[in-house]
């Protein structure tokens, strides 16, 4: 006996099925890729990696969306090419939501600058970037705070030397973990913001600490250098940077450094008054690691958090680093409320 006309249609209409049902997996699976807080997976290996990058996925995404569009078969394949491309854009969103055009020049013009204005920089030197190229680029951007993740005591101090020929008076703090360069932290503070001591040393196997004016009214300023979410680190990543973002909550706290977690990631999730100060001037999504990369390919890693109550975000932006680092640096201009 032949089987009725139906069931010889049960076997397309059971393949349209499947490819829809295909076709809303990818679609949640990347839904939930363009925003993983949604259902707290940006902490996650592999998912957190993969944010970090939001311009490369998206970059990869058109590719795959371009190429799937060129098949034979396209027409069929539309479904999948739309859910594709629409992850891609839902990505550029995000980062254009952050801010794309803060990547500053050396000679840009900031305007006149308020008495107590504080200029901050930060640079993770990578311990290979020459202290005449450090000291150049602190006398150039005026800067008041500077952190340089990386860089050990007689680098920080030869920078702080080559200032005060022009005219600059800092004083520099070190803290270091034992794991040579990388494990080394240097702050260095003009003296007009009062004399300095470390307070706090944060846990990790790189250096995150805080300081304090023994005199004088400058801000609480703490250092950041969390340990990467990689091999061993991962489980303590998310702490270890949340830690350091929580240093934020300190009334006038300045916090500045490599956080080694972009705004996506859990150190993020409860900012209260902090305010990350690169999102705030339009720069957010401005790749920072690694400098060999395209701004717009690179993960925002390096960030300038201040208590958003007593300070006030004039301007801010990302500079392209001297030669030896892999990071790009950090700046931000702030003024009291």
């Amino acid at each position: 006996m032949s089987a009725p006309s139906g069931s010889r249609a049960g076997g397309p209409n059971a393949s349209k099925i499947v490819g829809t049902a295909g076709v809303v997996v990818l679609a949640l699976a990347l839904g939930i890729l363009a925003w993983p807080r949604a259902v707290g997976l940006h902490g996650t290996r592999g998912v957190l990696h993969l944010i970090s990058v939001r311009g490369a996925v998206a970059l990869a995404l058109l590719v795959l969306a371009a190429i799937l569009a060129s098949l034979p078969w396209r027409r069929r394949l539309l479904p999948v090419t739309v859910v594709v491309g629409v992850a891609a854009l839902a990505h550029v969103a995000v980062l254009t939501a952050r801010g794309t055009s803060g990547l500053l020049t050396g000679s840009d013009v900031r305007g006149d600058l308020p008495d107590d204005a504080v200029v901050v920089l930060a640079l993770n030197t990578h311990g290979e970037v020459p202290a005449e190229d450090v000291a150049s680029l602190v006398v150039a951007r005026g800067a008041d705070v500077v952190v340089l993740p990386e860089t050990l005591r007689d680098t920080a101090e030869r920078v702080a030397a080559l200032a005060a020929e022009a005219g600059r008076d800092f004083q520099v703090l070190v803290e270091t973990t034992g794991n040579g360069v990388t494990g080394s932290t240097a702050l260095l503070v003009d003296h007009r913001l009062g004399e300095y001591s470390v307070t706090e040393v944060l846990p990790g196997s790189l250096a995150t600490f805080t300081a304090v004016p023994v005199d004088g009214s400058g801000p609480p300023i703490t250092a950041a250098h969390p340990d990467p979410p990689v091999g061993r680190s991962l489980p303590r990543w998310s702490a270890l940077a949340t830690a350091a973002t929580g240093q934020c909550a300190t009334p006038s706290a300045i916090v500045a450094g490599d956080f080694n977690a972009t705004l996506d990631h859990p150190a993020f999730d409860e900012m209260g008054e902090c305010v990350d100060a690169l999102a705030a001037a339009g720069a957010g999504g401005v790749g920072t690691w690694p400098a060999s990369l395209p701004w717009a390919l690179g993960a925002p890693i390096d960030h300038v958090l201040v208590d958003g109550a007593d300070w006030q975000v004039v301007a801010a932006g990302v500079l392209e680093p001297p030669s030896g680092t892999d990071h790009r640096a950090v700046e931000a201009v702030l003024v009291r409320r």
